[in-house]
C-alpha cells in the first residue's frame, strides 16, 4: 500500500491534506509529492492507517509551507547551487534585486532565487522590479507578474523610465544601447534607494556567448560579461546566477 497527498486548502500556518490509499508499485517513488518533508512529520500515523481516505491537518510554518509548494529539477538546482557556491554570488545579509521583464528567463530566475532562499544556509533577503519603458500604444500590464512573486512571498516594485523618449530624441540611431544604458541606470538607482547591496539578472551561458560574438564582431574585443560584476560608482554587485544554464 501507499499513499499520495493533495493539497485541499492552505493557510499561512498549516495544509489540510487528504491521504488516498492506494496500490503504486508501478509509480516511481521519485514521482510522490512532498516525499522529504512531509513523511517526516506523519510517518509514525502511517502504521495505524485502516482506511480507504482519511483527512488530517498539519502544522507547518511559512518556511515549510513554501517548499511544500516550490521545487526544480535536481539538473537544475546543481547548475544554480554550481554558479552561486563557485562565484560566491550569495553571502549572509544580502539584499537582492531582481531584474524581472516578465520573460522566462527572468521569472524562473526568481523562481530559482525563492528556492535557494528557503534552502541555502544564508540569510538573504529579495525583492524585484521591473521597468516600465513608457512605448506608446504598448500596455504595461504587471498584474500576473505580480501574482507570481507574491506567491513566492518576493516583494515587487515597478519604476516608469521614458526610454521611448530617450530612443526618439537619437534620430533613428540604433535603440539597443539606449535602452539597456536607461534600464541599468533605473535598477541602480532602485536598489540604492531600497537598500539592497546586489542586483541578479537573468542572463545565462547563450546570452555570455552572443555578447563575446558581438563584442568581436562590433567592437573587435574579446569580452563577455562576467558571472559577479562589482560597481564602484554604486557599491552594487551585479550577480548571473543562470551563467550556467543553456
Amino acid at each position: 500500500m501507499g499513499f499520495v497527498f493533495f493539497i485541499l486548502k492552505e493557510s499561512s500556518q498549516s495544509l489540510i491534506l487528504k491521504l488516498s490509499i492506494f496500490h503504486y508499485n508501478q509509480i516511481p517513488r521519485d514521482r510522490l509529492p512532498f516525499a522529504g518533508l512531509a513523511r517526516k512529520k506523519i510517518a509514525s500515523i502511517f502504521r495505524c492507517l485502516r482506511f480507504s481516505t482519511i483527512m488530517f491537518v498539519f502544522h507547518f510554518d511559512e518556511r515549510e509551507v513554501l517548499l511544500l509548494k516550490i521545487n526544480i529539477p535536481q539538473n537544475y538546482f546543481s547548475k544554480l547551487m554550481r554558479a552561486v557556491v563557485e562565484f560566491q554570488m550569495i553571502k549572509d545579509g544580502d539584499r537582492i534585486l531582481i531584474g524581472v521583464s516578465g520573460g522566462k528567463d527572468s521569472m524562473f530566475l526568481a523562481y530559482a532565487l525563492a528556492i535557494l532562499r528557503e534552502r541555502l544556509k544564508k540569510d538573504f533577503t529579495l525583492g524585484a522590479l521591473t521597468i516600465n519603458p513608457m512605448f506608446p500604444d504598448t500596455p504595461f500590464d504587471t498584474e500576473r507578474i505580480a501574482a507570481f512573486l507574491a506567491e513566492l512571498s518576493i516583494p515587487y516594485g515597478t519604476a516608469d523610465v521614458d526610454i521611448a523618449g530617450a530612443i526618439e530624441a537619437q534620430g533613428g540611431k540604433t535603440p539597443c544601447y539606449t535602452c539597456a544604458f536607461f534600464r541599468r541606470g533605473a535598477m541602480n538607482r532602485y536598489a540604492t534607494e531600497h537598500g539592497c547591496n546586489k542586483i541578479a539578472y537573468a542572463h545565462h551561458n547563450d546570452d555570455a556567448v552572443e555578447t563575446f560574438l558581438m563584442s568581436l564582431l562590433w567592437s573587435g574585443q574579446l569580452t563577455t560579461f562576467t558571472p559577479v560584476t562589482y560597481l564602484d560608482r554604486t557599491n552594487l554587485t551585479v550577480i548571473r546566477p543562470l551563467i550556467y544554464f543553456r
